[in-house]
């Protein structure tokens, strides 16, 4: 289950293409750390950090980054925006398998 979520991360990443965007940067970053600490709760099996890693506020930031690109009709980045999300329910997902 972990290696599937890994595998896709992986195939993610190297279609991933973010353009001179700073709010693109800024969400890669982010998800950068989540999906560090996923890996982290998951390997140490610490089930009590795996409920607060994801506190939804990194998904209302995606979706009004979604918004204002929907908005500026920037396709571009709107594409990028989409990968980014995946790779954040990659991540969300591999905590929550944690016990």
């Amino acid at each position: 289950m972990i290696g599937e979520k890994v595998e896709r991360i992986a195939d993610v990443i190297k279609n991933l293409n973010i353009v001179e965007n700073k709010e693109l940067l800024k969400m890669l970053n982010l998800i950068k750390e989540k999906y560090e600490t996923s890996f982290e709760v998951f390997i140490k099996g610490d089930y009590k950090k795996s409920l607060v890693a994801f506190n939804g506020s990194e998904k209302q930031a995606l979706e009004k980054l979604e918004n204002q690109f929907i908005k500026s009709k920037n396709t571009i980045a709107l594409s990028e925006l989409l990968k980014l999300k995946k790779l954040f329910e990659y991540s969300k997902e591999i905590a929550s398998l944690t016990r």
